[in-house]
């Protein structure tokens, strides 16, 4: 559960996930409308494996899974990819060799899809990188220099790429970062008081509803909270019940940029893995 191991890999830069001819059957816009409740969890298939699955990142047009996958034997903490198949499956997954060059974890895209941040070791300490994405192709890690001096993992980004949420690894809670436009430097606003000890955040598509993993009541569980606007502090969180699994650790939680499809990791008896990666959906009414 989120252990960190030091690996080194090596191998080429390109990578086969061009989008799906039907990408659009399997997406849609993130327009408001009545949902249905959270449909029970389900086990993602392919993504529950003997070893450790966690920190899914669905791309914006909901065609790449990004997750982090770690294994104990060769020792390696990788982000690995996967196209998506159908409305809640994805092909097998394979490794980003582009960007596995340490012990890497907490991808999140940008809202357009066309960049990829997430953390990794490979200055020698835990730090926020960004790289591009087009055409199939991941391009060269950069540091984010405004995160330098914070231990930061998992960032969550909505559709307008004007905010970021991340987890706090020193204070162990959700810290929060703004820019004026899409190309301008991140300012660090603080902690999101509100949550509390939320972290491991994920943001909807229009920034107003925010999901976090909690152990408040003595069990990791997933929450929310809402807000009635971008910049106003969110209201008091709850229980997302349908998600529910008293005697599990649910982690990492990641809500399509569609609002319909939520996927994230977890101890529940169904697993095989340590953690592994479990879905469920809704569906406008």
């Amino acid at each position: 559960m989120r252990r960190v191991l030091l690996v080194a890999v090596i191998g080429c830069g390109r990578l086969n996930f061009e989008p799906l001819s039907d990408a659009s059957s399997l997406t849609s816009e993130a327009d408001a409308c009545a949902v249905t409740p959270w449909s029970a969890p389900t086990r993602l298939a392919g993504f529950d494996t003997a070893d450790t699955e966690y920190g899914a990142a669905l791309s914006p047009d909901g065609q790449l899974l990004v997750f982090t996958l770690e294994v104990t034997s060769p020792p390696a903490t990788e982000l690995w990819a996967a196209r998506r198949s159908g409305p809640a499956s994805f092909e097998a997954p394979s490794p980003i060799a582009a960007l596995n060059s340490a012990t890497e974890y907490g991808a999140a895209w940008n809202g357009t899809g066309d960049q990829l941040y997430f953390d990794s070791t490979r200055t020698g300490v835990d730090r926020l990188f960004v790289a591009s994405y087009g055409n199939g192709v991941f391009g060269t890690p950069v540091l984010v220099n405004e995160f330098a001096g914070v231990a930061v993992r998992s960032p969550a980004i909505p559709a307008d790429n004007l905010e970021m949420f991340y987890t706090d690894l020193n204070a162990l809670a959700t810290g929060r970062a703004v820019r004026p436009s899409p190309t301008a430097p991140w300012q660090l606003t603080g902690l999101v008081s509100e949550l509390g000890d939320g972290q491991y955040a994920s943001i909807s598509a229009d920034g107003l509803t925010i999901y976090f993993d909690s152990d408040r009541t003595g069990n990791r569980e997933i929450y929310k909270a809402t807000r009635s606007s971008r910049g106003a502090p969110f209201g008091a969180s709850s229980l997302v019940t349908e998600l529910s699994d008293p005697a599990a650790y649910d982690c990492d939680v990641n809500i399509s940029f569609d609002d319909q499809l939520l996927i994230f990791c977890s101890t529940r008896p169904s697993a095989t893995g340590q953690d592994d990666l479990f879905v469920s959906t809704r569906t406008c009414m």
